[in-house]
């Protein structure tokens, strides 16, 4: 698989937080995971020993990334599977904002920086952001 890409599906956040999921390569589902109180040190049920190798390898063949302008390494699989919560909590905020508020990033923006009108996505909300921020505009997440 040329266009390999992990996430997280059906997290199930317990006390104090525990939590468990389910890793994904692509479509098939790789190993489901389990934490007693951290987003770190998971305990990984893999679904066979090639499924855990290739997990590894991907891990490490990772390139640095910039966040907030700094440039982080991957370093181990519990670092690179708390991003992966961190970006599936996002993705369900953001899933349950949009359903009551206009949410759009500008190119100004740092990263995971929203900006919120606390009103139902209409045409008119459209055009009015378009009007006030003009080529600064990146992206209106309701559109997606």
């Amino acid at each position: 698989m040329k266009n390999k890409k992990y996430f997280i599906k059906a997290l199930n956040k317990g006390s104090g937080g525990s939590f468990t999921a389910s890793l994904y390569l692509n479509s098939q589902k790789v190993a489901s995971l389990r934490s007693d109180g951290q987003f770190v040190n998971c305990v990984f049920d893999w679904k066979d020993d090639k499924s855990k190798k290739e997990f590894e390898d991907y891990i490490v063949k990772q390139p640095p990334r910039l966040t907030n302008n700094k440039v982080q390494f991957t370093e181990d699989a519990d670092s690179f599977v708390a991003d992966l919560l961190s970006q599936y909590e996002r993705e369900l905020w953001l899933k349950d904002l949009i359903k009551t508020n206009v949410v759009f990033t500008l190119k100004s923006d740092s990263e995971f920086e929203y900006n919120i009108f606390n009103e139902p996505f209409s045409e008119e909300i459209k055009q009015r952001i378009i009007k006030e921020n003009g080529d600064n505009l990146l992206e209106i997440l309701n559109e997606k």
